[in-house]
């Protein structure tokens, strides 16, 4: 691996780019606040970052300021409420997480969502970063029966909200479309996926001028027999589906960089439909979870939350109640993929020199980062099922005095379990505390790393800066 440190390097990391997606009826559940459960410690171990309450239940919950009123019976009994937004606001302000609040659409009520959105403004203050315009509304026609409902169909309802919620919020940020996106290039999808962009061109015609992030989804893979590409551990590593994302990734950031807006996966994963089991829960996912953040980072994406679904163990939740104890007492249990946050969120930051890896045709992608304090911290990602030796690391143009490693590790790509990143794993409470980096030596500005199989590698290489 050959890092080039001579030039200034390309994109950087927000300090809050990291974050995570879950259903707005969430909000309704005791263990998101401070004072019950673990939820808070695991927020925290990523850092500063953002949660978005929004997804599917952001269409199938009810805004209820009046626990006394019964919500309508569209909503099955699944509401939110001022309390609800109140925990939020405390959970928010103890982490100092920002948090993006979808609104309904579906049932097309611009008062609730006004109001809703007011109410987000009071409990939450400066940590509510928008107000999120829709939840994929490009599937409403196919999925939610709701004919015609084009890219100007969404504008001029979107525009009915939007009016109703500077009246009620005046200043609250927006952020959309929030379209659907996934198995990008696949020919069998292309009637769904090839129109997005023509959603964000509507978005930003309509809303440009006074929305925070162009917010778009994205799943490479999807759960569902009817695809001929199948969710599997070998199509999620496979470098063609990582270059169809690339490809998507590089396309959404150069749309929103011509609108003078961040592009921001606001929900994303590796397979849509809740994940799948063996695939999205194993060590793989969490390998796969690296590359794909540091890839969209890469691209010049500017922030990304990663879906969950904490009741389905199995799916590609990082956080999940493994059973009605665990609800009950809000023991959220770290799976796989919450060790790939871990190692990313030592990144936020750094900023990107080019890095190029040879002599091998296995599948090993590399990244390499300057860091504010001048240090740079390489990420090396095995994703072969084969491959063990060592890699050389060169720096070109900086000094390397000295290097540390840790490892994002677990028994075997298809493991459920025993994921462990620097030595450490995550403590019933929450809490995380990683072991001692293992010190490396350093010769003629090279590392020598040992490469086991399957594992991701971090490195920090320190020197004096030329």
């Amino acid at each position: 691996m050959t890092i080039d440190a001579s030039g200034k390097g390309g994109p950087s990391i927000p300090e809050d780019f990291l974050g995570l997606s879950i259903g707005v009826q969430t909000l309704h559940e005791p263990w998101v606040s401070t004072d019950h459960g673990n939820l808070a410690r695991l927020l925290g171990n990523l850092g500063r970052s953002s949660m978005r309450f929004a997804a599917n239940g952001a269409d199938e919950t009810a805004w209820q300021p009046d626990p006394s009123v019964p919500p309508p019976p569209w909503a099955n009994g699944q509401v939110i409420t001022p309390a609800d937004l109140a925990r939020a606001g405390a959970l928010a302000r103890s982490v100092q997480w920002s948090i993006d609040l979808g609104v309904n659409l579906a049932h097309d009520d611009p008062a609730a969502a006004a109001d809703l959105a007011a109410s987000g403004q009071r409990h939450l203050g400066p940590l509510l970063r928008s107000i999120q315009l829709g939840n994929e509304p490009n599937l409403f026609e196919t999925y939610r029966g709701i004919p015609g409902y084009t890219p100007d169909a969404y504008v001029k309802q979107a525009t009915t909200y939007v009016d109703a919620i500077n009246k009620s919020a005046p200043g609250v940020p927006l952020s959309g479309p929030d379209a659907a996106g996934f198995l990008w290039g696949v020919p069998q999808a292309d009637p769904l996926t090839k129109p997005i962009p023509s959603w964000w061109s509507a978005y930003v015609n309509a809303f440009g001028r006074t929305t925070r992030f162009l917010d778009q989804h994205y799943y490479p893979l999807v759960n569902s027999p009817n695809i001929e590409t199948p969710a599997t551990i070998d199509n999620m590593l496979s470098p063609a589906i990582v270059a169809n994302t690339k490809d998507f990734l590089e396309l959404f950031a150069r749309q929103a960089r011509a609108a003078g807006l961040p592009a921001h996966l606001s929900e994303t994963n590796n397979v849509a439909n809740g994940g799948k089991e063996g695939v999205s829960n194993t060590f793989a996912a969490a390998l796969w979870t690296v590359d794909y953040a540091l890839t969209a980072a890469n691209a010049g994406i500017s922030g990304m939350n990663f879906h969950q679904s904490p009741k389905k163990c199995y799916g590609y939740t990082w956080l999940c109640l493994p059973d009605q104890n665990a609800e009950t007492a809000g023991r959220l249990q770290a799976q796989p993929s919450y060790y790939a946050g871990l190692l990313v969120s030592t990144l936020r930051g750094g900023r990107f020199l080019p890095a190029r890896v040879s002599g091998t045709s296995a599948n090993v992608t590399a990244y390499a980062l300057r860091m504010p304090d001048g240090k740079i911290r390489v990420v090396i990602n095995n994703l072969d099922k084969n491959l063990k030796g060592s890699v050389a690391v060169k720096i070109k143009g900086g000094d390397a005095l000295k290097a540390t490693l840790q490892r994002l590790e677990g028994p075997s790509l298809d493991a459920t379990s025993g994921v462990r990143f620097a030595g450490s794993q995550v403590a019933a409470d929450g809490s995380f505390i990683p072991a001692k980096p293992h010190r490396l030596p350093v010769t003629r500005d090279t590392v020598h790393v040992p490469l086991t199989t399957p594992t991701a590698i971090l490195l920090d290489i320190g020197g004096r800066r030329r």
